[in-house]
């Protein structure tokens, strides 16, 4: 099964899903694969397609285009593992903190302008006085 996927603005927004035949797709070349900075790349000796599927996506919420995607596809959602739900708690956590570190950095580059303001400020002042 290949996917192919256009960034085309003005068009419709489908998905298009090219399915193998069975005795091919135990084969690990794709057939056809676009990136999304519209590329194509065609392998050397392409599998032949034995049908192709579209999903319309346009305002269709990523859910709605996922579901669809596993009904026609006959896939089937994969659970993560305990490992991986807990390196996503970590980068969870990891965002929580490095937005704290955001907002004590704007504090403290705040507090550095305030002075350098005050500063320059004191200088004129002391320049028209002399």
């Amino acid at each position: 099964m290949t996917i192919e996927r256009t960034n085309e603005q003005d068009g419709p927004a489908s998905l298009t899903i090219f399915f193998a035949s069975q005795s091919s797709s135990a084969s690990p070349i794709l057939n056809a694969t676009q990136s999304t900075s519209g590329d194509k790349t065609t392998s050397k000796d392409p599998a032949p397609v034995e049908s192709t599927k579209s999903i319309n996506m346009k305002h269709k919420h990523e859910n709605d285009i996922l579901e669809e995607l596993l009904e026609l596809t006959q896939g089937q959602a994969v659970q993560a593992t305990q490992e991986e739900e807990v390196l996503v708690r970590e980068l969870e956590e990891l965002r929580k903190r490095q937005e704290g570190d955001r907002v004590r950095q704007a504090g403290v580059l705040a507090a550095k302008k305030r002075q350098a303001e005050i500063l320059a400020n004191a200088r004129m002042s002391v320049g028209e006085t002399a």
